[in-house]
């Protein structure tokens, strides 16, 4: 289980939660686990995801990695991974995937990692363990780093995945039937 601890720093991300009564992690995570799914109007503004009642698993996770690191919680690590999406992992994605030749495509995600384990926050009902087999890589982030370094690992491996497969779509057509996938879920 993730760490539960009381919310007593001075920080933004702190304030933000305790103005909503919000006043210890776990309350935290459910909070924003059970918050909408969508993209915040300001990827660079973490605290959107409270304003906006929305967030995606980068900003989420931002969000509350940031309130982890506000009280001195460092053994909570941000993960980016990339993992193949698939029709196994996310039903809605199948017929797209099919419509294009595809089984898979890499996705990137972001959750924490505490003591050897995976958790997410991303939306309620959902678990890490679906997506877990079918992870191919794994690095961990400082939440500042969601905003430009995410995307960036994510293209670069599709790009690699893209080589490896011997396809013919450009990295521009892979990452538009990708952002297809995305709208569906």
């Amino acid at each position: 289980m993730i760490p539960n601890f009381q919310l007593a720093a001075n920080g933004l991300a702190t304030n933000a939660f305790t103005a909503l009564n919000i006043t210890d992690f776990n309350a935290a995570c459910f909070h924003v686990q059970n918050l909408k799914y969508g993209r915040i109007s300001n990827p660079s503004d973490f605290n959107l995801v409270l304003r906006e009642n929305q967030g995606t698993c980068s900003s989420k996770h931002g969000l509350l990695a940031l309130l982890a690191e506000e009280n001195a919680q460092n053994d909570i690590h941000l993960m980016v991974g990339i993992f193949l999406m698939s029709a196994e992992t996310h039903p809605a994605v199948g017929p797209i995937l099919a419509q294009n030749g595809l089984k898979s495509i890499p996705e990137a995600h972001a959750y924490f990692r505490y003591d050897g384990k995976r958790y997410d926050f991303t939306a309620k009902g959902k678990s890490i363990e679906t997506i877990e087999p079918f992870i191919v890589r794994e690095q961990r982030c400082e939440p500042n780093q969601m905003i430009e370094w995410k995307p960036m690992i994510h293209k670069h491996y599709l790009e690699g995945w893209l080589k490896r497969q011997n396809f013919s779509f450009t990295p521009e057509e892979i990452w538009e039937i990708r952002e297809a996938c995305i709208a569906v879920l």
